[in-house]
């Protein structure tokens, strides 16, 4: 969930910063202003001429994620009872919303989308340990990265994707080594998986980092 605050310093009418078309997950926080704890808030757009009512609570509202799907801007238009039983709307918030190309020609299934989304997480995670640990091989951080591709390419490419993700992750995270400095000689340990092989350095007279020979 990805926060849009306003700030209201007088004016009834704000605009916010722009958000793009087929954005998802977006809450409006309203700031500088005192609100009960659950509210009325209506949404509707340049295109139509209805409202959709969504109930906010503890200073925010969820934007509905169809407002998105035409391109057009969001209102919002915060709308408060009192203890009279009347209500008013009482603020105005405009939404800029730009435009951008469809993203595919068919919405993803629930399972194509949940796949993408493992396949992301699975890259990120190769990703990361290739770069934290700069023995292994370039090999593994290309799978990783083609795994992406192959997940942006389309939803039904997904599933490949996220296997093949993961295999990258698991094969880089079984290719590293781990250093240990002992603190009473000075020699430094260097065991490298999966060969389970251990090499022991040294700082020789010159200053220069030597392999010890058993």
């Amino acid at each position: 969930m990805q926060n849009i605050t306003v700030f209201f310093t007088g004016s009834r009418e704000v605009t916010t910063r722009p958000l793009y078309r087929y954005d998802r997950g977006q809450r409006l926080i309203f700031a500088n202003i005192a609100l009960p704890y659950a509210f009325e808030v209506h949404f509707s757009n340049s295109e139509t001429g209805t409202s959709t009512t969504q109930i906010g609570t503890d200073g925010g509202v969820d934007i509905p994620d169809q407002f998105f799907n035409s391109g057009a801007d969001i209102y919002a238009y915060l709308y408060l009872h009192n203890e009279a039983d009347d209500s008013e709307t009482v603020y105005k918030v405009h939404i800029p919303v730009r435009d951008r190309p469809e993203i595919t020609e068919e919405e993803p299934t629930p399972e194509q989308q949940s796949a993408i989304d493992q396949a992301i997480t699975a890259l990120n995670d190769a990703i990361t340990l290739t770069e934290d640990n700069v023995d292994l091989s370039e090999q593994y951080a290309e799978e990783a990265r083609q795994a992406a591709s192959e997940a942006s390419e389309s939803a039904s490419a997904a599933e490949r994707a996220k296997d093949d993700a993961e295999a990258a992750a698991a094969r880089a995270h079984s290719n590293f080594a781990t250093f240990y400095v002992d603190p009473e000689t000075g020699i430094l340990t260097a065991h490298y998986t999966p060969d389970n092989m251990e090499l022991q350095f040294a700082l020789s007279d010159k200053k220069h980092l030597e392999v010890i020979i058993p």
